[in-house]
């Protein structure tokens, strides 16, 4: 009775009855146990580091400048905007960097990807 009451808590409770509740589970599970690859190096998994909102970053060469080119929607779309405003500025590929700084529970860079 105590796990059914603790596994509705934590699952149901917070997501209600829907079609991803299966997924939900599944990712919660992931958080508790840490059976996730990036959780190894993140507070979160994989999944939702994929599908989290991120401040996109870039450095030129030889400048310690940073720019901000924006908001993604997600991690991939993140390294997607840095690579396309490297071919826009004509900088080779080994001659920049850049950062997606998750934004997520009030914090505009509550952790660093790439």
């Amino acid at each position: 009775m105590l796990i059914t009451a603790v596994f509705y808590f934590l699952f149901i409770y917070d997501y209600g009855y829907n079609n991803n509740i299966v997924s939900q589970v599944s990712e919660n599970a992931k958080q508790l146990v840490g059976s996730d690859s990036c959780r190894s190096y993140s507070d979160y998994t994989c999944k939702q580091l994929e599908n989290s909102n991120y401040n996109v970053y870039f450095w030129f060469p030889d400048n310690d400048r940073e720019y901000f080119l924006g908001n993604s929607s997600s991690l991939s779309m993140c390294g997607s905007m840095a690579r396309n405003y490297a071919y826009d500025k004509n900088v080779s590929s080994r001659n920049w960097d850049y950062i997606c700084c998750l934004d997520k529970d009030g914090s505009s860079c509550k952790e660093k990807h790439r």
